[in-house]
């Protein structure tokens, strides 16, 4: 069975073979780059709440308990984030995340 195209062209059956696809690289960012990424987004959550709380007085009591309610699921998970990048910076860790912040 012959098949045509938008452009009335014989496109080729299904079954014949097709030439393979030409690989691209991929780019994988280390879990390094992940984890420094992961942290970060952690900070900016509990920052941004810290500054809503301070900024804004009506929303003090939200922003609060909203870190709390972050605090209780996140808190064990930003924990061992920062105890991998520990690992992975090894005595650069100190300095490296005092520039984050």
């Amino acid at each position: 069975m012959v098949k045509k195209t938008v452009e009335g062209r014989n496109a080729p059956s299904s079954d014949a073979q097709q030439p393979p696809a030409k690989s691209t690289p991929s780019y994988k960012p280390s879990l390094q780059a992940d984890l420094a990424k992961t942290m970060g987004f952690c900070l900016g959550q509990r920052l941004g709440l810290q500054l809503v709380g301070e900024k804004f007085s009506s929303l003090s009591r939200k922003a609060a308990l909203a870190g709390l309610g972050w605090d209780e699921v996140f808190k064990d998970a930003e924990a061992n984030v920062e105890a991998r990048l520990k690992s992975l910076y090894g005595k650069e860790w100190p300095e490296t995340r005092a520039k984050a912040l």
